[in-house]
This record gives structure tokens, C-alpha cells and sequence, in this order.
């Protein structure tokens, strides 16, 4: 599973969908609803790599289906393709659906990690929506993916941050957070 992530961040979709096909694909039980959500969510990773949101949509989608059986908990990364195949498709709407399904969590069922994702695409809704408070929230997500120590994913959140900050004449502001997302990349070996 990790080679199969690493190869997707650092570009290489060819050797991640080998590993998936020769590897992945057989340690997971179709016919189990854990099962189904891991298969549909490799795909929708893969289709996200291969910049196809539309089709990578349909897969998160499929399996955040399985949401009753497994828990909103246990598909972190599959609702996190759902919500980044949404922002690229720019539905706000959707976007909307699928944060409500954090929303919608009772206290002792949400996580750090579901609260950080919330905060992310939160950020990206007020964006889209052109509404104040995108900056808080990527502020309030880089601080759970820190407390998490969790690189990649506060990377990706900083270098989404300084983008923004960079639309809104910001550039100075986005400098600190575009080097240091640079420099974890470059550590990682990512490119995606």
C-alpha cells in the first residue's frame, strides 16, 4: 500500500497501477464492504493522477457508499478524493454534500484527521463561493496535519494556501508557506 502511494505522489501512475493490479487488487475482498470502499478508492487515486476528476468522482463516490458498514473514519482517503475530484470540477454543491457528511458526525465519531480535511475543503468552498474564511481554514488544517505530523498532507495544504494567497496579490505571505511545502516535497520526492 505505501509503494502504491508513494509511486502516485511522485508521479509515477504506470508503476502505481502495476502495483496495484499485481499486488493491491488481490488483498482486498470485493464482496466485503471494507473491501469495495479500498478497491474504489485506488481507482479514484489513480484516475485523480491521471487528472480524469469527473471518472475519480464516481469511484470515491462508490466507495464512501460503503460509509454505513465501515464508518466515515475508515475512508479518510477515499472522501479526501471525493473532495479534491469536486474542487477540481469546481461543484460547489458537491462540495458541499460531502463536507456535510463531517458535518453531520456526532462528536465522538469525528476525527483529527476528518476535522483537518473538513478545514482543507472548507477552505476551497469559500474560495469557490468567493466568502471570507479561506484563510482560517487552511490556518485551522496545516495545524492538525502539524499536530498529526502527517508531511505530505500539510504540504499539499500549504502549498494550496500560498496558491490562494498568491490569487489575492498576497505573494509575500505565501512565500514561507510555498517554501517550506517545497522543501517537504523535495524531501518526500513528490510530485503530486
Amino acid at each position: 500500500l505505501g509503494l502504491f502511494a508513494i509511486h502516485v505522489w511522485r508521479g509515477r501512475i504506470d508503476d502505481a497501477r502495476r502495483v496495484f493490479e499485481r499486488t493491491v487488487s488481490s488483498e482486498f475482498d470485493p464482496d466485503r464492504p471494507d473491501g469495495r470502499a479500498a478497491l474504489n478508492g485506488f481507482e479514484a487515486a489513480l484516475l485523480l493522477a491521471e487528472e480524469k476528476p469527473a471518472e475519480a468522482l464516481a469511484y470515491a463516490e462508490a466507495a464512501l457508499a460503503q460509509q454505513e458498514e465501515v464508518g466515515l473514519s475508515s475512508l479518510k482517503y477515499q472522501l479526501e478524493f471525493a473532495l479534491t475530484a469536486t474542487c477540481a470540477l469546481g461543484d460547489a454543491p458537491k462540495l458541499d454534500e460531502l463536507l456535510d457528511l463531517v458535518d453531520g458526525l456526532p462528536p465522538g465519531r469525528t476525527t483529527p484527521a476528518l476535522r483537518a480535511l473538513a478545514a482543507r475543503y472548507g477552505a476551497h468552498r469559500a474560495i469557490l463561493r468567493g466568502e471570507p474564511g479561506a484563510g482560517d481554514a487552511f490556518r485551522s488544517a496545516e495545524r492538525i496535519y502539524r499536530e498529526l505530523d502527517w508531511p505530505p498532507d500539510l504540504a499539499a495544504v500549504q502549498f494550496e494556501h500560498a496558491d490562494w494567497l498568491a490569487s489575492e496579490d498576497r505573494a509575500e505571505e505565501a512565500e514561507p508557506l510555498l517554501a517550506e511545502a517545497r522543501a517537504t516535497f523535495a524531501r518526500l520526492g513528490a510530485t503530486r
